[in-house]
């Protein structure tokens, strides 16, 4: 439960709708715990796709595209380009839109609902100064090499999955002369 106490009048009698809601029976309070945009870049490089390695929790370790949070008055696509500068020291030149995937992100001891907005791009170099509080490491990986169970979120391991199965059908951006 994300409150105890009513934030406005102290009141313990806290209702909440099971989904998002929170209401005061006292004072009539009410708070909507809405679900938080965030945005990732799967960052092709030549035939591989760059993975941060977490240096933070939550799924500290584990695999992640580069990304986070949108703020307030940003857009997707300047959180994706902040988000990028910020981690791994880097400038993209074009963002293309792949998909929107639901999250869930348990954070210190509160349970976030995201949808995390995911964006393909392709760099010709790699990072060599990143962040090293938020990327423990990188890493380049074939889109055979991926194993889903290593990547920290289900939005992720999803936008990976639909980029591999898009990539390697016939016809496909892979496969396009």
């Amino acid at each position: 439960m994300i409150f105890e106490f009513c934030p406005k009048c102290k009141s313990r009698d806290l209702g909440y709708d099971g989904l998002k809601q929170f209401s005061c029976e006292q004072c009539g309070w009410v708070y909507f715990h809405n679900t938080a945009a965030a945005a990732g870049v799967l960052i092709q490089y030549g035939d591989k796709l760059l993975f941060i390695v977490r240096g933070k929790g939550p799924g500290k370790g584990r695999l992640d595209l580069p990304g986070g949070f949108v703020d307030p008055g940003e857009s997707s696509e300047q959180t994706a380009r902040r988000e990028i500068r910020e981690e791994l020291g880097i400038e993209l030149e074009s963002l293309t839109y792949r998909g929107s995937y639901p999250n869930t992100y348990h954070y210190e001891g509160i349970v976030y609902s995201t949808c995390d907005t995911v964006f393909l791009a392709r760099i010709e170099q790699l990072p060599n100064n990143w962040n090293k509080q938020e990327v423990q490491d990188i890493k380049l990986l074939r889109p055979s090499e991926v194993n889903p169970d290593d990547i920290a979120f289900e939005s992720i391991r999803a936008a990976v999955a639909d980029y591999i199965r898009n990539e390697q059908r016939p016809g496909g951006p892979a496969h396009e002369g």
